[in-house]
């Protein structure tokens, strides 16, 4: 399974988190699971149109939104 994730870097806890770090341990625990992620650190007023374009992008099996 290919999942994309959408962050908004501005958001909630994800202000104060270290995001490369974030996103580096939880690419490494769907690869341990047999599957693909694609994280994506997004400024608050582009996750809307990130989520869009995700969503059509062709291989993409689910698209997941936090922040």
């Amino acid at each position: 399974m290919h999942v994309v994730a959408i962050l908004n870097r501005d958001g909630g806890t994800l202000r104060t988190m270290d995001l490369d770090a974030f996103c580096a341990d939880a690419v490494a625990a769907f690869k341990r699971h047999g599957h693909t992620l694609d994280c994506r650190v997004v400024a608050g007023d582009a996750v809307e149109a990130q989520l869009r374009d995700a969503a059509g992008e062709e291989g993409v099996d689910a698209v997941l939104a936090g922040g």
